[in-house]
């Protein structure tokens, strides 16, 4: 009975760290993002980099690569299929 409460304990403590080190740390950063994202002063920032990088691409002759264009023109059009429906 000894050996398998120690063999228990070992396995526990073995997935307990490797959760610590893979999981946890993922929803630790997706907690301080959600968190970042409460406070008005980040959303100002956010929108403003937004509106920032959509200037920066109307100065731009072409936004978007051929690879892009033809990508959303088929997304566009499957959207357009479905709201006419």
């Amino acid at each position: 009975m000894k050996i398998f409460v120690v063999k228990t304990f070992v396995v526990a403590l073995a997935f307990f760290i490797v959760f610590e080190l893979t999981i946890s740390s993922k929803i630790k950063m997706a907690q301080e993002t959600v968190i970042k994202f409460n406070q008005k002063s980040e959303r100002v920032k956010i929108k403003e980099k937004i509106f920032k990088e959509i200037e920066n691409a109307n100065k731009k002759d072409q936004i978007l690569s051929e690879n892009d264009r033809l990508i959303l023109s088929v997304f566009f059009k499957k959207i357009q299929k479905e709201l006419s429906r």
